[in-house]
């Protein structure tokens, strides 16, 4: 899921992976 932060973390992709950690949190 966090494949593309090494890479290139776009703001969307950090946004949307942020948003999908509270929710599973």
């Amino acid at each position: 899921m966090t494949q593309n932060k090494r890479t290139r973390p776009t703001y969307s992709q950090e946004f949307k992976e942020q948003a999908v950690a509270k929710y599973l949190e």
